[in-house]
């Protein structure tokens, strides 16, 4: 049989506190042959004041041997609608499609949205996930915090990652936007790559776009933090590259803080690799603009958007009212097959 469908969760109240406890709404896997997972619910909290919480998990399950599809991803959702009041403070989160199996499709992609409205309020996250199982393409993620909040992701990881094909394309990356007057990133990696093609012919899934906002306070990265949206891998045979993603860098006039992104990771946004004569699909860009009116200085790790094989390099931009450091910034063409 098919494996069943998650409920919804619709919390609404003044403040929520969930505490070390969590939500799970993900379908389950089919069961039997050819039987898709089921799909995944929809996590929604709304309050006027704080939202504190555990994990939330909304991904759909697996499909079955031997051509199941994979199920849809669900959602998660929340909001402090008060304009003054209200930390959000929450655990991992989690809303991923699940794996199809052979010939079956793979699910509808997820989303994570999360919407601090109290001006001057911080929110705080743990690992943000919506990557696609096999054959599913990564959901979007998007996060803000109002004013002069803080958005903190606490080091961990944040991935939109398209799936890997099943002799099928890879899957298309979702996006991430990130917006806070003050937005600490630490050692976390943000991941919106395209998934490899698999099988002869079959290109690889286009890489996300990455927007980072600070209004306020600036932004930082460091340890191995950094940013990639590269396309996916083409499969073998004549397989396209996918195409890049891009990554969008702002520091708003009204800031007082500076840009330091210095995580070894740095910033990439390039082409997946060809296989055989293909051409890769299209190159990626960086734009990093540092507005502040009070000239605040921009430090980056290193910049690439050189293109894999067969692959076109990428524009990069860096514009600043202050000075400027950077690593290497590679955008160079990408080695051509034989």
């Amino acid at each position: 049989q098919a494996g069943r469908n998650a409920g919804n969760v619709t919390l609404s109240a003044g403040v929520i506190n969930l505490g070390a406890g969590g939500i799970t709404a993900s379908g389950s896997a089919g069961a039997g042959t050819d039987q898709a997972g089921g799909a995944g619910g929809a996590i929604s909290l709304t309050s006027s004041g704080a939202i504190t919480t555990a994990a939330l998990a909304a991904s759909g399950g697996a499909g079955s041997a031997t051509n199941g599809a994979g199920g849809n991803a669900g959602s998660i959702t929340a909001v402090n609608n008060s304009t003054t009041a209200g930390a959000i403070a929450l655990g991992a989160l989690t809303a991923s499609t699940g794996n199809a199996v052979g010939t079956g499709v793979g699910g509808t992609a997820g989303s994570i949205s999360v919407t601090n409205n109290a001006a001057g309020q911080n929110v705080t996250v743990a690992a943000l996930t919506t990557t696609g199982g096999t054959k599913g393409a990564g959901g979007n993620i998007s996060v803000s915090a109002a004013g002069a909040g803080v958005l903190s992701t606490g080091g961990a990881a944040i991935a939109t990652t398209g799936g890997a094909g099943s002799t099928s394309a890879g899957a298309n990356a979702g996006n991430i936007t990130l917006s806070g007057g003050t937005v600490t990133l630490g050692v976390s990696t943000l991941t919106a790559t395209g998934g490899a093609g698999n099988g002869a012919n079959f290109a690889g899934g286009s890489g996300g776009t990455i927007s980072v906002t600070s209004t306020a306070g600036g932004m930082s990265s460091g340890g191995v933090g950094g940013m990639t949206a590269n396309g996916g891998a083409g499969g073998s045979g004549n397989a396209a590259g996918g195409a890049a993603g891009a990554i969008s860098v702002t520091n708003s006039a009204g800031s007082t803080g500076t840009i330091n992104l210095i995580g070894s990771g740095g910033l990439n946004a390039r082409t997946g690799a060809s296989a055989g004569t293909a051409a890769a699909l299209a190159a990626g860009s960086i734009t990093v603009n540092n507005n502040a009116t009070a000239a605040t200085a921009t430090t980056l790790a290193n910049l690439s958007t050189a293109g894999a094989a067969n692959g076109n390099g990428g524009a990069v931009s860096v514009t600043t009212t202050g000075s400027v450091s950077v690593g290497t910034i590679a955008s160079t063409g990408g080695a051509a097959n034989a």
